[in-house]
């Protein structure tokens, strides 16, 4: 889903996202765009790996805001902002925008660590 990554640093990053159309989904009365919202959590991921030197998973959301209905038609410029950490918890926001408008917020996006004891050997 991630097309690009630009300002990957301590404070977040940002990613261009592929809409749900490039990805060859079925059409459908889609609320939002799965494969978008799905990207957003692998650019959150790809920050913690950067930041922490470690795989993580997102575990919670405290909060989903939704602006616009259905699928953008454009690709979708995803901000990761860090809110802070405290190992093996890592705190971000995340908002979803397209032709300068915000679609979507992750607010609470919280990631966690993954044990050694889960990793693949």
């Amino acid at each position: 889903m991630i097309s690009s990554v630009e300002g990957l640093g301590d404070s977040g990053l940002t990613a261009t996202l592929r809409p749900l159309a490039a990805m060859g989904w079925p059409e459908g009365p889609w609320r939002t765009d799965p494969s978008t919202l799905d990207g957003g959590l692998q650019a959150a991921v790809l920050w913690n790996d950067h930041t922490l030197g470690s795989a993580s998973l997102p575990t919670r959301i405290d909060e989903v805001r939704l602006f616009a209905d259905g699928p953008s038609a454009t690709e979708i410029v995803c901000q990761v902002t860090a809110k802070g950490s405290q190992v093996p918890k890592v705190m971000a926001d995340i908002s979803f925008s397209s032709g300068g408008v915000v679609t979507t917020e992750f607010v609470g996006l919280e990631t966690h660590l993954r044990s050694a004891a889960t990793s693949p050997a």
